[in-house]
């Protein structure tokens, strides 16, 4: 449902980003399906970098 955060940093570096990080924000964004009734509870990121 969501990315890797080794991922996301690879992507950024392969961009041309340099000093990349992705750090947690320590929240989550929790939320039920309407489909089947299930909750996800995802973790909010910030991925940054310089160019």
């Amino acid at each position: 449902m969501g990315f890797d955060r080794s991922d996301i940093k690879a992507w950024f570096s392969e961009a041309g980003f340099k000093n990349v990080k992705v750090d947690c924000v320590g929240e989550t964004c929790d939320s039920t399906s309407t489909c089947g009734g299930e909750a996800a509870s995802i973790n909010i990121f910030i991925a940054s970098g310089e160019k």
